[in-house]
């Protein structure tokens, strides 16, 4: 019954803007948004985020785009997941399968359009770019026409790098941007990781729901021969695995740790639903145990290890060892962002003298000392100092998501066996 009500309101967000594959970040009805003067009447003046009086199902809604992959990736994760757990109710999985299937439709689609580039702010001309990989939302384009791309020859308050009316997931970005005039210097090659580690798993998600199911046999075959022979610049898997290969992250202070786990979470599907045994093993080999792992081994991230173990397929127990023992410490609900202060704590000194909220690297912080926040796994492990605040309990996605996992995979048994799930 919880998953009924969590897809059909993710199915919501995905199709409340009438825009094809175009996923909402939030959706609130707009009577219920004024009675709780929660209205966006301002933001909505302008095209960047907020839709307001959105007509759905014979409602007014007001909902929240400006999409980003991550978004996608919880929703793919979790419907995935969810497609692969109901095999008795075809009338859940044919919503899933509907949703993901449109999604991939728009990704393959070939297309030739204006886009609005901006040097600094200002527009400027040029021909059209032929596009693949890409979701369009015409009410975040200029003039509802073309979507927009801003490059800062130096990035400031005032200027800022960005892409509005479309969502893209293409593993080279280079090909897109060569192909406008006045950035032509970009070199050939700017590839990105995640990208291609996201756009692979996408792809065996959507054979994974429609090999062997009757009536979608000609759309299987579309997405495999797409995946694995497509011709355009924009690539296929033989390429996008040698794009996944080039991964790295060396962030200062480890900030925007979770685009760690932007490449980590769809590696999980990619791993367990690739049925070409050499992609499979040279990802796993190359990417996950060679670049990914061997970057996070010593972070004490459970959700991670159950990840590496699952796609390894044998138990290295110092992994498995640790990854129980931290998942254990989770605080008991309700599950706020408390106090973190670990400067005198000898086990964690000294502080990384030029990260100074940061422990040694040596030693990652035990979860039971660590800062709640909303998905803890996408945060720094390292952070040794954090103020407290009270105001707001998160859910607990992360625990469940690594537990449950954990228990799928026979890393953790069953430790209270009779005893009902059920919270009365």
């Amino acid at each position: 019954k919880h998953m009924e009500v969590l897809i059909k309101r993710m199915h919501r967000l995905f199709k409340i803007s009438g825009i094809p594959a175009i996923l909402s970040r939030f959706a609130i009805k707009s009577s219920v948004a004024h009675s709780l003067n929660y209205t966006f009447e301002e933001d909505c003046s302008n095209t960047k985020q907020w839709h307001c009086n959105i007509d759905y199902n014979g409602e007014k809604w007001d909902i929240n785009g400006h999409i980003s992959r991550d978004q996608y990736q919880g929703l793919l994760f979790g419907y995935s997941l969810a497609y692969d757990a109901l095999k008795n109710r075809e009338d859940l999985r044919k919503i899933i399968r509907s949703d993901i299937l449109e999604l991939v439709d728009e990704l393959i689609k070939e297309r030739e359009i204006n886009l609005e580039i901006r040097i600094d702010n200002i527009p400027v001309d040029h021909p059209k770019v032929k596009l693949q990989l890409v979701v369009l939302n015409p009410s975040e384009m200029a003039q509802s026409k073309y979507p927009i791309l801003n490059y800062c020859r130096k990035e400031s308050e005032k200027c800022e790098n960005y892409m509005r009316g479309m969502q893209e997931f293409i593993p080279d970005i280079s090909v897109l941007l060569s192909q406008i005039s006045v950035l032509s210097w970009v070199p050939k090659g700017v590839p990105r990781a995640g990208s291609a580690i996201l756009i692979m798993a996408i792809m065996n998600i959507a054979m994974d729901m429609t090999k062997n199911v009757k009536g979608y046999e000609d759309e299987y075959k579309k997405i495999k021969d797409f995946y694995y022979s497509n011709n355009s610049n924009y690539g296929n898997a033989n390429s996008w695995k040698d794009i996944a290969k080039q991964w790295f992250y060396n962030n200062k202070c480890y900030l925007k740790y979770y685009g760690i786990n932007i490449a980590m979470e769809p590696m999980y599907n990619l791993m367990r639903l690739e049925k070409n045994e050499n992609l499979r093993n040279f990802i796993f080999k190359n990417v996950l145990e060679g670049k990914i792992w061997e970057k996070v081994k010593t972070h004490k991230n459970s959700f991670f290890a159950y990840i590496y173990l699952s796609a390894k397929q044998q138990t290295d127990k110092n992994v498995l060892k640790i990854a129980n023992e931290q998942l254990a410490q989770f605080m008991s609900p309700p599950k706020y962002r408390h106090k973190v202060d670990l400067t005198k704590n000898s086990e964690y000194l000294p502080f990384q003298s030029d990260c100074p909220t940061l422990v040694n690297e040596s030693n990652a912080v035990d979860v039971k000392y660590r800062s709640m926040d909303d998905f803890i796994w996408q945060r720094r492990p390292f952070l040794g100092i954090e103020n407290e605040d009270k105001r707001v309990a998160y859910a607990g996605a992360d625990f469940l998501t690594a537990y449950w996992m954990a228990r799928y995979h026979n890393f953790l048994n069953e430790d209270t066996s009779g005893t009902c799930l059920r919270w009365k």
